[in-house]
């Protein structure tokens, strides 16, 4: 409708609506301008918008990328790559990816937005709608997300790919766009029907369409915000793995550094494989080289805590990752630490703690200790009666407890960190959306890369709450660490230790450490309860010189930690050093505790005596005194310590055993074994270790059959009480086998000894001091059969797995040069047993027992070698020192003659025959004096001494001595002699040469019935009692031998 002047005019056409052309009353001049829509623009073809190039470097971590574009070649595909940051990584997965299918596919689109928040995701889109032309995305007031939304969801001839990027906060998706979007958010066409009553705004998430023809790709940290936006089963999890973080080394190295295959490997375990640590350190040795190598780098990276944190804190230069993002390992994961503490403090707090434990086996328990004001969770356990080794007795001293406690009044003030166990187990798996942790569900028990736990101890020192979480992990592992360690707690002892170890890296808290002393003396029982004396002495130092430097002498603790270092270095055999310290030990207690620590006064001397019983043969006369003087005085002033008393009677009769005084020892043990019956001493449990005392004597005696029921009562008890399986029934068992081997078959003992290790390994562990004990029982066995390869292998395998000072360890290298030795490798033979000698030496003096039964062996290798007057010396001071130390009857003794007579035997001309025959019947005597006349040992002593006769052409006195063995034999069932095949060779010979031809034949084609190749002294002697013949042959010898006098001289 047109008017004129002062009507005014109207355009009301609907078609012009869009214009909003209207004009009311306008009595002026009016411009109108029509804009007509721009020209159509034509759309590109499909393009790939990845803003990175394509890493000539890049290593697919197990297949990754197909998995990828298997699943992304589904219908509507929703997809997300998870993982730590700087891991895979995930981004350059995607970028692989996006190239790779662009080189299978031409008809399709590749989209890439940085997603991790609404500004930079907005950014990408308006990206995405420049390249393909959107119409109306110039247009201020368009929704920039239905726009590229609805573009894609109209795109149904090609197919297409979006990727979004680093969406570690996915809040932003959830919500409709509003303030933080330059979009309008009140356009119409953004909202959806909600319900009847009314409409809501559409969440940015929805505008994500979902035809056949399109996938989206998430990259994600969090496996959380990764199931709020596809389904689980397309959750791609990327972790680190050794083959991956391998082959990224070597693509980054390739002509550019040298380095063996196992250098890198160790670095890419160092760096937890994780690749952008991998990344960092490959590009400063790349840039240093040959400065830097790769062992250098990583004598720099173990160097400490902060020279790691200082290499990994260094930016690296990386192309292939997005400008916003920090390409650094140690500052990416930083950035997640904040978003968890942001989302869940308490997370936070858990993940804070669980970086000071070992990065393995983290039990649940730890994490969820609770904390008490109760000084009975430190103070009284430290200083109860029986808490030393040794088993003090204090009276209280109120002092004490007060200065523990400090001016508060209380140890240690409560700790805040407490969870209720839903809010733990919500806290667990957080961390475990964020990949920081994964978890053993068998034995609930956590995991966490070393990378991670440095980076949180870095974040930590940031915020000033190091010290405040290092307190609470050293708290909740020493009220949970056993402070003895038995056969019934030795697995948790074994699981926690670990975790003292990372205590002891991270040293003491400067406010707590007095609690960091006890943890490292606790631990310290379980290193030496595995024959680990080095690492127990190295603890148990570092424990006491805190306590002593903290409270003194005047305070009972540093005396308690005293007991357990000379406990250490008693294990350890430096016994020099023990001394020292227990003397001092003693000084203290003189000075200060004689009222109220007079038993520990006591206990201590009772250790020096022990010390000096250990120190060697030439100071057990002075062990023996101290033990007297100390069981007079605790039968005079502490005759309630039954179990004292008992003790030193025990030790007694040890030192009388060793000195070969039976009698002596038999008598005590008994006296000990019907004390404990009767009720009156010691603990009824300690009666089975006083039976396998005694039961040491009467073997050391020769009464074998004594010694085994015994042994047998002992494991059947103890079957009984504790199960066939139970360390303890293994331990006597070993027992068993260890003492009563030498009168067993070899076959039947290698066969018994090595069931028992089989069972032990599984039970206790081959680093356990009781399975490396039956080892090399194994190992003398086998080298004793011949078996030396067997022998060899065993040995160096326990070497491999134990402490390199352990008792056992260093046996098994004693026995590594015998078996060299007997292999004929004198070389390696010599590099053993002279570095042995060297360290027990240095440790014990040259007259001890270890360091004497070294020299036997380097004597061995001078015969070997044929420095004959070499062995010689060295056999004659062997004798001379346990002659003068022990006796000329003691069994030490004996075998060092039995050294020296059998070099003579082997080498003619170094001594005269007239001497060796002494030698010889003196040797023969004594044996028989110790063990009888029939005992395995006498008679193989009786035999050389008969082929010696036969030598001196003595024929008569050696078929004497060589019929009366066999007789011995024959009557024994072959008393377990060895020899026996032996014996009757040299009885055929003999008789031979007295011209009994037809004895000797007849003997001979008796023994053509027997394989001797795989037969038992028992099996012999059945075949040889079974000939009528040969019992009429040695009746007639021995009527024969009885009209002659029966002299063998």
């Amino acid at each position: 409708m047109i008017g004129g002047p002062g009507m005014g005019w109207k355009v009301t056409s609907s078609s012009w609506s869009n214009f909003g052309l209207q004009i009311g009353h306008n009595y002026g001049e009016s411009n109108v301008h029509f804009h007509l829509p721009p020209a159509r623009e034509e759309r590109p073809p499909p393009l790939a918008m990845v803003p990175f190039g394509r890493d000539p470097d890049f290593v697919d971590p197990g297949s990754l990328v197909d998995r990828l574009h298997e699943l992304s070649s589904k219908p509507s595909a929703r997809l997300a790559l998870v993982g730590l940051g700087g891991v895979g990584s995930k981004s350059q997965i995607a970028i692989e990816y996006a190239y790779w299918i662009r080189e299978r596919l031409s008809r399709i689109w590749v989209f890439w937005v940085h997603a991790s928040d609404i500004v930079r995701y907005e950014e990408g889109l308006r990206d995405i709608a420049e390249r393909v032309k959107i119409p109306g995305r110039q247009d201020p007031a368009a929704n920039i997300f239905q726009l590229v939304g609805n573009w894609l969801q109209d795109l149904q001839e090609d197919r297409w790919v979006v990727i979004l990027d680093n969406i570690d906060d996915d809040g932003y998706l959830h919500k409709p766009a509003v303030k933080d979007s330059r979009s309008a958010h009140d356009d119409q066409r953004a909202k959806l029907s909600n319900h009847p009553g009314g409409l809501r705004e559409k969440s940015l998430l929805e505008f994500l369409p979902r035809t056949p023809n399109g996938s989206f790709i998430i990259t994600t940290r969090s496996k959380r915000i990764a199931m709020n936006l596809v389904n689980e089963c397309d959750i791609i999890t990327v972790e680190p793995s050794e083959s991956h973080a391998f082959a990224l080394l070597q693509r980054k190295f390739q002509k550019k550094v040298v380095a063996d295959e196992s250098s890198l490997k160790i670095l890419a375990k160092e760096l937890d494989c994780i690749a952008l640590a991998i990344v960092q350190a490959a590009t400063l040795i790349v840039r240093h080289y040959p400065r830097c190598s790769v062992p250098q780098y990583l004598e720099m990276f173990r160097e400490s805590n902060k020279a790691r944190t200082s290499l990994l804190t260094r930016q690296t230069k990386l192309l292939h990752r997005d400008r916003g993002t920090e390409n650094s390992i140690i500052v990416t994961l930083q950035i997640s630490f904040e978003s968890i503490r942001t989302e869940n403090p308490q997370a936070m707090n858990l993940l804070s703690l669980m970086s000071f434990f070992d990065r393995q086996g983290i039990p649940d328990y730890l994490l969820q200790a609770s904390f008490h004001d109760n000084e009975n969770d430190e103070t009284k356990s430290d200083i109860d009666e029986g808490y030393t080794p040794f088993g003090p007795a204090y009276q209280r001293e109120e002092s004490t407890k007060q200065f523990l406690a400090g001016p508060s009044g209380s140890i240690e003030s409560k700790a805040s960190f407490n969870l209720s166990q839903l809010e733990f187990e919500d806290c667990v798996a957080m961390l475990k959306d964020y990949c920081f942790i994964s978890n053993n569900p068998e034995s609930l028990t956590f995991e966490m890369h070393g990378l991670v736990q440095l980076s949180i101890q870095e974040w930590l020192r940031t915020q000033e709450r190091l010290e405040h979480w290092k307190e609470t992990f050293i708290r909740n592992l020493y009220l949970e660490f056993p402070k003895f360690t038995t056969f019934e707690n030795i697995s948790k002892s074994r699981a926690l230790f670990p975790h003292v170890q990372s205590a002891l890296s991270h040293g003491p808290d400067p406010n707590y450490r007095l609690r960091w002393a006890r943890l490292l003396r606790h631990a310290s029982d379980f290193v030496l309860f595995c024959d680990k004396p080095n690492e127990a002495k190295r603890m148990t130092v570092i424990s006491r010189n805190e306590i002593e430097q903290i409270l003194g002498w005047k305070y009972p603790e540093t005396i308690i930690a005293s007991a357990f270092e000379v406990k250490a270095l008693m294990k350890c055999e430096d016994l020099k050093t023990a001394e020292e310290r227990c003397l001092q030990t003693i000084e203290a207690l003189t000075n200060f505790h004689l009222e109220t620590g007079y038993t520990i006064y006591l206990t201590f001397r009772k250790l020096l005596a022990e010390i000096h019983y250990q120190q060697g043969s030439h100071r057990w006369n002075e062990s023996e005194s101290e033990h007297k003087e100390l069981l007079k005085i605790w039968e005079r002033e502490r005759s309630d310590k039954a179990g004292s008393i008992t003790s030193i009677k025990v030790a007694l009769a040890k030192l009388y055993r060793d000195q070969g005084r039976f009698d002596e020892a038999e008598t005590l043990l008994q006296q000990v074994i019907e004390s404990v019956n009767a009720g009156q001493a010691d603990k009824p449990g300690n009666l089975n270790v006083h039976m396998k005392d005694l039961a040491s004597v009467y073997r050391k005696q020769g009464r074998h059959e004594e010694a085994m029921i015994l042994y047998i009562q002992v494991i059947e008890s103890e079957g009984d009480q504790f199960g066939p399986e139970h360390p303890r029934t293994l331990s006597s068992m070993r027992s068993f086998l260890s003492e009563m081997q030498s009168i067993l078959p070899s076959g039947e003992a290698i066969l018994l000894i090595g069931k028992l290790f089989e069972r032990q390994k599984i039970v206790l562990g081959l680093d356990h001091m009781e399975t490396a004990y039956t080892a090399t029982l194994m190992v003398d066995l086998l080298q004793n059969n011949n078996e030396l390869e067997a022998a060899a292998s065993l040995a160096e395998s326990l070497i491999s797995v134990l402490d390199p000072d352990a008792h056992f360890a260093l046996a098994c290298s004693d026995m590594l040069g015998s078996i060299y030795l007997a292999q004929g490798q004198e070389e390696k033979a010599k590099i053993f047993i002279t570095k042995s000698l060297e360290r027990k030496i240095k440790l014990h003096g040259e007259e001890h027992d270890k360091v004497l039964d070294v020299k036997f062996g380097l004597a061995l290798l001078h015969e070997e070698q044929g420095q004959l007057r070499e062995a010689e010396a060295l056999h004659q001071h062997i004798y001379h020192v346990r002659q003068r130390t022990l006796g000329s009857e003691h069994p030490d003794t004996l075998e060092s003659l039995q050294g020296l007579v059998d070099l003579y035997l082997m080498h003619g001309g170094l001594v005269s025959p007239e001497t060796l025959l002494s030698m010889l019947t003196q040797l023969s005597s004594l044996r028989e004096a110790l063990l009888g006349r029939e005992d395995p040992q006498t008679l193989q002593n009786l035999l050389g001494l008969s082929m010696e006769y036969c030598s001196q052409e003595n024929l008569v006195g050696a078929a004497v001595l060589q019929q009366e063995i066999l007789e011995i034999c024959l009557r024994k069932s072959g008393n377990g002699f060895d020899e026996l095949p032996l014996l009757l060779d040299v009885l055929v010979l003999t008789w031979e040469k007295l011209g009994r031809d037809e004895d000797a034949e007849l003997l001979e084609q008796l023994l053509t019935k027997i394989d001797f190749d795989d037969v038992s002294p028992e099996e012999i002697a059945t075949v040889l009692n079974s000939s009528e013949t040969l019992a009429g042959i040695l009746k007639r010898s021995s009527l024969v031998s009885q009209a002659s006098g029966g002299d063998s001289s």
